[in-house]
């Protein structure tokens, strides 16, 4: 606390250009961020276990059992289980449609921990995918059809389990023949460090912790499911700096080769070869380069030119040759995946002899020739904000959108790393000189501006963003960058100069307009030679992204003239949180509020000249004028107009029909909608601004609210008037009391528009489907790129 403290002195101090308000506000959000830090780590010491185990505690263990026609072998594998030492266990032996005896052999077995399911023929990973869906035990492991295991196999992997919080275990084998005599004992490697293993696993090519291993059960379905099963990757590939795991340097397992192993035709050996492709590229896009490669120095060049030697090494092997049972030929093209890879990285890199003699190599394999490829989609973007959203905690739509737009994108299989701006010390040389980048207008004039903190804190942010964007993609793979604001843009367009980099999509997604909202919030005090600076800043960002995506049409139009790619995505909400719910418990969370009637009409705004807050309160006393007391008013959200609005409130008596509760946080606002019948978003146009998509708008409706809104920008394009919400005009609090009278007093109304809004948002706005239109865009604006 006393660091945190100490950097909010600093920056009041060290400001050179600031003003009081200006201090008063970063001293404020420095508290807010140390807040938010508490919090979090309190919450995160609140959810560990600490539960103490009696003596003769034994947690119930899942052992997995896929099976296609292993009749020869299932029986021995089946009683190695019943035999365990630890009797705390179920079997679940899922038949993925064999053909041969056995169903019969399973079903000799009179065991209760057994539990046998059959469905048609899918394959090995999905089978194991819908076994995983059946487990009930806080432990996982698996033992396939034709291995064997250790009488103490459970009991060893479970003693060291219960000694510490591990996530997973693994242990050597012995490798049998068809008629389990012992060929030999392979021990695996006990590894050091995490960085150890992924540099062996990349120059490998392939998992070098066992795929037979011991997991937690909250480990297994957080990554075992998603990378091992679904992607067939080695399960601890993306994770292992953080997992704790162990060693038992202890044959437990035996593992059996005969003519029908996995990996015994052309088919099942490509799915082997794509889960090796796939693990090089999780490493080179998940470690930076000193993590996994074999080099002493951090140069950026010789860095990508040995990632594609590697490619080009692992897919020599396979050119020609044997794996398993088959043996494979050229004309297999088992290589290309491999050498597409390394050619793709080396047109990125500066011509050197290595390089060349990369190319030459693999250009004797005829590229030409090559079978063609799919369009590769989009699997890790960089999300760059000058917000950062904590998670959803924090009010504000941007915010909310930046955090459902990374979970939904994991959802669909895109992993996101964020860069956001943390409070830092502001260079003023260095301010100055990048302003000089942008426009003509000089430092002197500027100057003279009232507005010039604010000029010189934002392009200070702009230079945080830019410092910290370099320094992740110094180690990182990514696909494409996506900007949400114009501050982020130029700090990657930046960043791109400074590490002569052209080659990564960047998308800028615009949820308002910078410099008119700046203008609007009072933050740009005067249409001035610093409003002229944003205006030239904000259209270098526009016409130097390689697309843009905004939230409604009317700001589609608006940078149209500057990019010609862009597509209006409009926002979406949590469609699971936001929903509707029982009356009892929404007369549960009005008790809890302390509302006292159901005629509750919730203003969730922050207080800014755009939302049109003014209105709502002059709504307010319009009902009062017409004898219409029974209600009361709620606004969620603080800002420059609150002032404004208390002194109207007082002045009209309004106090006892009015509460503002100032911000919620986000992650807790759902109830305030819950509790409502009337959600009411009087935004007007201000200073060349219009609403947006209105998440609030949007989470009313979701939750089977009236929702009542200006016609105006994005809220016309969502909002069907008498369909499914109102649309009212610009600053009109007669017609907006008019319409509350109206659905107060119509139940049979609020049910209908509330129904038909449900119906809308879950068609529409749901945040895994935004998410999907989000990848989708990334992949057409560009072929992935990478670092």
């Amino acid at each position: 606390m006393k660091q945190h403290i100490k950097k909010i002195l600093k920056f009041i101090f060290r400001s050179k250009y600031g003003n009081v308000k200006f201090h008063l506000v970063k001293v404020r959000n420095k508290i807010q961020k140390v807040t938010a830090n508490l919090y979090r780590k309190y919450q995160q010491l609140k959810s560990y276990n600490l539960r103490l185990l009696p003596g003769n505690y034994k947690p119930l263990v899942s052992m997995i059992m896929t099976v296609y026609n292993r009749e020869n072998y299932i029986r021995e594998a089946i009683q190695s289980v019943l035999d365990q030492t630890y009797d705390n266990f179920e079997l679940i032996i899922i038949n993925d449609g064999s053909t041969d005896g056995t169903e019969a052999v399973v079903k000799n077995f009179a065991d209760p921990r057994i539990k046998y399911y059959e469905k048609p023929n899918t394959g090995q990973l999905d089978t194991f995918l819908e076994a995983s869906k059946l487990v009930t035990g806080e432990f996982i492991a698996r033992v396939d059809s034709d291995d064997y295991i250790d009488k103490t196999f459970i009991e060893k992997f479970m003693a060291k389990m219960l000694s510490a919080d591990y996530d997973f275990g693994y242990c050597g084998l012995y490798e049998i023949d068809e008629k389990s005599n012992i060929i030999k004992a392979v021990s695996y490697k006990e590894f050091k460090n995490y960085k150890e293993l992924i540099k062996e696993v990349f120059y490998a090519g392939s998992t070098l912790i066992p795929d037979v291993s011991f997991w937690k059960r909250e480990y297994f379905d957080k990554y075992v499911v998603s990378n091992y099963i679904v992607h067939n990757a080695p399960f601890y590939i993306d994770n292992v700096r953080t997992a704790k795991y162990f060693f038992i340097n202890e044959p437990l397992y035996f593992y059996r080769l005969h003519q029908q192993n996995y990996a015994s035709n052309l088919n099942n050996l490509k799915v082997v070869l794509s889960g090796i492709l796939k693990t090089l590229i999780i490493i080179a896009k998940n470690y930076s380069y000193n993590e996994f490669l074999n080099l002493k120095t951090d140069n950026h060049s010789l860095a990508i030119t040995e990632i594609a030697r590697n490619f080009y090494h692992i897919g020599n092997k396979f050119t020609e040759g044997q794996f398993g049972n088959y043996k494979f030929s050229l004309q297999d093209n088992l290589f290309v995946p491999f050498f597409r890879e390394a050619l793709e990285l080396l047109k990125i890199v500066p011509e050197n002899k290595i390089a060349n003699e990369l190319i030459s190599k693999i250009n004797s394999y005829q590229p030409d020739q090559w079978p063609k490829q799919e369009v590769n989609q989009v699997n890790k973007v960089l999300i760059v904000s000058q917000h950062d959203p904590q998670d959803g905690k924090v009010v504000g739509g941007k915010h909310v959108h930046i955090h459902l737009l990374r979970e939904g994108l994991k959802v669909n299989g895109v992993e996101t790393f964020l860069v956001t701006y943390s409070n830092e010390n502001i260079d003023f040389e260095k301010v100055e000189e990048e302003i000089k980048k942008y426009s003509s207008i000089g430092i002197k004039e500027l100057r003279k501006s009232q507005s010039i903190s604010f000029l010189y804190t934002h392009i200070a942010y702009s230079l945080f963003l830019r410092e910290k964007v370099i320094n992740y993609l110094r180690g990182n793979f990514v696909d494409c960058i996506n900007c949400h604001d114009v501050l982020s843009t130029n700090a990657v367009l930046g960043a791109f100069e400074m590490l002569n980099l052209n080659h990564i999509p960047v998308i800028t997604t615009l949820h308002g307009y910078f410099t008119f909202e700046s203008h609007d919030y009072e933050g740009i005090k005067d249409i001035d030679e610093v409003y002229n600076f944003f205006l030239e800043y904000e259209r270098y960002a526009y016409r130097n992204s390689d697309s843009i995506i905004t939230v409604d049409s009317r700001i589609k139009s608006y940078v149209e003239e500057h990019q010609r790619v862009v597509k209006a995505i409009p926002n979406a909400i949590d469609h699971l949180r936001f929903i509707p719910v029982e009356e009892r418990v929404v007369t549960q969370f009005r008790e809890e509020l302390g509302f006292k009637t159901p005629k509750v009409v919730l203003i969730p705004r922050r207080m800014y000249p755009k939302n049109g807050v003014m209105v709502a309160a002059q709504a307010a006393h319009c009902l009062v004028r017409k004898g219409f007391e029974d209600f009361i008013m709620v606004f969620l959200g603080d800002g420059i107009e609150r002032e404004k609005v208390e002194k109207f409130l007082a002045a009209n008596k309004l106090n006892k029909f009015v509460r503002i509760e100032g911000d919620v946080p986000h992650n807790v606002v759902d109830k305030y909608f819950k509790a409502s019948q009337v959600v009411l978003v009087p935004s007007v146009p201000s200073n060349n601004v219009e609403e947006a998509t209105s998440l609030a708008a949007l989470e009313g409706m979701a939750c089977g609210k009236v929702t009542i809104a200006t016609g105006i920008g994005g809220l016309k394009e969502v909002i069907a008037h008498e369909e499914n919400g109102f649309l009212v005009e610009p600053n009109n609090p007669e017609q907006i009391a008019e319409v509350l009278v109206k659905i107060f007093s119509d139940s049979e109304l609020r049910l209908k528009i509330g129904q038909n809004a449900v119906e809308y948002i879950t068609a529409n706005h749901s945040y895994t489907a935004h998410a999907r239109e989000f990848r989708n865009f990334f992949s057409q604006t560009g072929k992935a790129g990478k670092v």
